[in-house]
């Protein structure tokens, strides 16, 4: 079999392992076994509980991928240069569901005794990395990281780009807001650091190149801050604020999936009701680098910015497996589905659920819904722009899509991380056998309509507003700043 399209990967990978080897030669290795094993294992789970693996690739390459793959294998590994290698195998989906669990990438690096630099950067129209947050103050805002010790930083750029970022279809935006996310994944994984490292930063308007040192931080120490940061609320997804004097309210929700979801439903519900106290007429929503969740918080929010409510999503295909069992163990228990039966038996999303669970397993089924949420009271029905970027994915590109259906108002930012057919969803984790590499597979298609059309081209903006380095440097919201031009304009 000819598998010479693969070739400029397998290089690539090659030399990015052998001196990620080179440079830590005291990390476990899984055996050529191991890792064969595992592979088929993956193979057979996605054949076995993806809803539908060939939307977006054929057969013929998944097989040859698949091969291509198992012919990597001809040496001992460690799990990160595993992990690249296996990736690529649900990297062909175009599933954005579907993939390597980015939450063990720092485990992957801390386990060989590397170390982190937390770095956060984000590439421009010149994939230039620019620096956008960092823990460490000296370290400016604005600037584009050049070397790391002497070491390209792009160089680990590449490697998560092209071999760890995936995405829906053909999202390329968001492919490349994953890898600027996957960066400091990516340094810790691939350089070997020092608890002091010098970096080289240049000033991209003026060219001036500056050195600093800054600290990167062992596995207790970054965890440790990372737990006393999340205290202080640095990454708290819910920001509401009304600024009277400029006639508009501001309301970030960065994500679908609250950690409690009535509260996070009661701020929803307080915010507009203080925005309709209020008196203001524009409403700034935003919801870039907003991961997804639940369709019932999509509706749940749409339903505050529209008098009829919102029904998502128009249906979902889905396969009962054994995967999909574990994904919802508690639900899967023959007496909680009698219960179900018997007390939510008119509820359409516990009807949809029993219908696909209840099927052979291997078999696969449409359940449709159509009953929308709505609300009685604080509704706004002023203008309304919504701000998304390339990090905006699932249940994201979700109310996107029906912000747009509807024509409920403007869309500022970049293209989203899925096209207005709709994604896949419910992913399942699945631990390979052998090296312990966690790994997501969708288990359901989520349509927003009954085209069933595999769209590959993401959802745009009606304004795009380009990565500006200046606008980092000087703290300067684009987006924000954007959809209050549109306000103020007559």
């Amino acid at each position: 079999m000819r598998l010479y399209p693969f070739i400029p990967f397998v290089v690539l990978f090659h030399l990015a392992g052998r001196l990620d080897l080179m440079a830590q030669e005291d990390a476990p290795l899984l055996e050529i076994w191991e890792m064969s094993d595992d592979i088929d294992s993956l193979y057979n789970q996605i054949m076995e509980a993806h809803p539908d693996p060939f939307f977006f690739c054929s057969p013929k390459k998944l097989q040859q991928t698949y091969y291509a793959v198992c012919a990597q294998l001809d040496h001992p590994m460690n799990r990160y240069e595993f992990a690249g290698i296996a990736n690529t195998l649900t990297k062909l989906l175009e599933d954005s569901h579907t993939g390597l669990d980015y939450n063990q990438m720092s485990a992957l690096a801390f386990e060989r005794n590397r170390r982190m630099i937390p770095i956060n950067v984000i590439t421009d129209a010149e994939r230039r990395l620019i620096v956008k947050n960092a823990w460490d103050s000296l370290v400016t805002p604005g600037w584009e990281v050049r070397c790391i010790n002497g070491q390209d930083a792009y160089e680990a750029y590449l490697i998560g780009l092209n071999q760890y970022s995936y995405t829906e279809a053909d999202a390329h935006v968001s492919k490349q807001r994953i890898a600027d996310a996957l960066w400091p994944l990516m340094v810790a994984n691939t350089m070997v650091l020092d608890s002091l490292n010098t970096i080289e930063l240049e000033d991209p308007i003026t060219g001036e190149v500056n050195e600093i040192t800054v600290v990167a931080y062992t596995s207790d120490q970054y965890y440790k801050i990372r737990k006393e940061r999340v205290k202080k609320g640095f990454y708290d997804p819910f920001q509401f604020k009304i600024v009277g004097e400029k006639d508009y309210a501001y309301l970030r929700v960065g994500t679908f999936a609250p950690a409690q979801k009535q509260r996070f439903r009661s701020q929803i519900r307080n915010a507009f009701k203080e925005i309709e106290n209020s008196g203001v007429h524009h409403l700034v929503l935003d919801i870039s680098g907003n991961g997804g969740g639940s369709s019932d918080n999509v509706e749940f929010l749409y339903s505050f910015i529209d008098t009829m409510g919102y029904n998502t999503p128009h249906n979902v295909i889905g396969i009962h497996s054994r995967l999909s069992d574990q994904r919802s163990r508690l639900a899967a228990k023959p007496v909680i589905k009698w219960l179900m039966r018997t007390f939510w038996a008119n509820n359409e999303d516990v009807a949809g659920y029993l219908k696909i669970a209840d099927l052979p397993v291997g078999q696969r089924d449409t359940a449709y819904f159509s009953t929308p949420t709505v609300q009685k009271k604080h509704v706004f029905k002023g203008d309304v722009f919504l701000l998304i970027n390339g990090m905006t994915a699932s249940a994201g590109v979700d109310f996107t899509n029906a912000f747009r259906t509807r024509e409920r108002g403007i869309i500022i930012g970049e293209p989203c991380m899925g096209p207005a057919s709709g994604t896949f969803g419910n992913p399942a984790l699945y631990l390979l056998p052998h090296s312990g590499l966690k790994f997501y597979i969708a288990t359901i298609r989520y349509n927003y309509d009954g085209s069933f059309m595999p769209l590959r081209m993401p959802i745009t903006p009606d304004i795009y507003v380009p990565v500006l380095p200046d606008d980092i440097a000087s703290q300067y919201n684009c987006l924000i700043e954007e959809a209050l031009q549109q306000i103020e304009q007559p």
